[in-house]
């Protein structure tokens, strides 16, 4: 649920163009969308792992949210890591090698978030 509403949350930023105009991004409307992306998927994964954590007892009857919980703790964090590296070449230089890479590491990223609703959205119908 804290995802959906930090999305929702995301998708009515969008809609301003000051904060990006004149704060730190200073017109870098690019920078300040990959800076959200990663923090959004950085929450997400985190509130899934922390409701995972949370009703563990429960959900050893599906072994495979365990394994999702499993690899989003062994490979987001690098994952992550190498968003943020990524992210600091593109706020430096208009790099195409960086921006595939940033791609292909984000729907990564994303591909395990939308795992993650999917089994809690799954869930939460059967209860």
């Amino acid at each position: 649920m804290a995802t959906v509403c930090l999305l929702i949350g995301l998708i009515g930023l969008t809609g301003c163009k000051t904060h990006i105009e004149q704060g730190p991004y200073a017109g870098q409307e690019k920078l300040y969308y990959v800076d959200a992306s990663i923090a959004s998927i950085a929450d997400g994964l985190d509130a899934f792992l922390a409701w995972e954590a949370e009703h563990r007892a429960y959900l050893s009857d599906h072994p495979e949210i365990t394994a999702l919980a499993n690899r989003i703790r062994k490979e987001a964090p690098s994952l992550l890591q190498e968003a943020v590296r990524l992210r600091d070449i593109l706020a430096k230089e208009d790099n195409l090698a960086a921006k595939d890479e940033f791609d292909r590491i984000y729907r990564i990223l994303h591909g395990m978030l939308e795992e993650a609703l999917r089994y809690q959205t799954q869930l939460s119908h059967e209860r």
